[in-house]
């Protein structure tokens, strides 16, 4: 059992656009990433992955790193997967 996110399941397909509107994503994420400062050969699990955006920007940071995103809701899930796919991104998600 989960609460989807945005807490509805019919606002899943916003919370990219929610983020981005109201946590100044950009600067911080941005930051985030550089503060992990990933390097090649390390395995870094993202728990509550949502659609992934974490994960891309580990994996284009540290190609060479394996990424793994975790999240409870198979929908957001299937977007990342379809997000890092079309990048090239080989992100595991489970």
């Amino acid at each position: 059992d989960y609460t989807p996110a945005l807490g509805y399941r019919v606002l899943t397909p916003f919370l990219d656009l929610a983020l981005k509107l109201f946590t100044r994503e950009t600067l911080w994420r941005k930051a985030f990433v550089a503060q992990i400062a990933p390097r090649p050969g390390e395995r870094i699990i993202d728990i509550g992955a949502g659609t992934g955006v974490l994960t891309r920007a580990l994996k284009r940071a540290a190609p060479k790193a394996e990424i793994c995103g975790i999240d409870p809701d198979p929908e957001v899930l299937e977007g990342a997967r379809r997000l890092a796919e079309a990048e090239a991104l080989d992100i595991a998600y489970h």
